[in-house]
């Protein structure tokens, strides 16, 4: 599959949801970007100052799909946690619940891939409400 192919579907599925997201091929440009390399891997980069600080790579595009669909749905969460914030109440939980959400529209096998990060992160980091 081409990453424009990728970029497309993703965009499409997240204009659903009112979910926006600078995704790109190009990888002169700033932001997240998705490209296909010789030896048939998906990059999923984010671009800044024209250098790579994240480049993940797989042969799988349902990474690339969960790993766009994360990253847009957890900056949307996490601008949804700020106008919905709760005193005393770690902001984690509406920005996790937020983004289930949002995932769990999307595709069952994004939210439980998900549940399971959050989970793993929460056992190590647990919540922590003020009293």
């Amino acid at each position: 599959m081409k990453p424009n192919t990728i970029i497309s579907q993703v965009k499409k599925k997240l204009q659903e949801l009112n979910v926006s997201i600078s995704i790109s091929s190009n990888l002169e440009e700033e932001g997240l970007c998705v490209d296909k390399d010789f030896w048939g891997y998906y990059h999923f980069k984010y671009i800044e100052r024209g250098k790579a600080s994240t480049d993940r790579k797989t042969k799988d595009p349902n990474d690339i799909f969960y790993w766009l669909y994360q990253s847009a749905t957890f900056e949307n969460a996490c601008k949804y946690e700020l106008i919905h914030r709760i005193e005393k109440q770690d902001f984690r939980r509406i920005l996790f619940e937020k983004q289930l959400s949002l995932l769990k529209s999307i595709g069952i096998e994004y939210y439980e891939r998900r549940k399971k990060e959050i989970s793993d992160t929460l056992v190590n980091y647990p919540y922590s409400d003020s009293v």
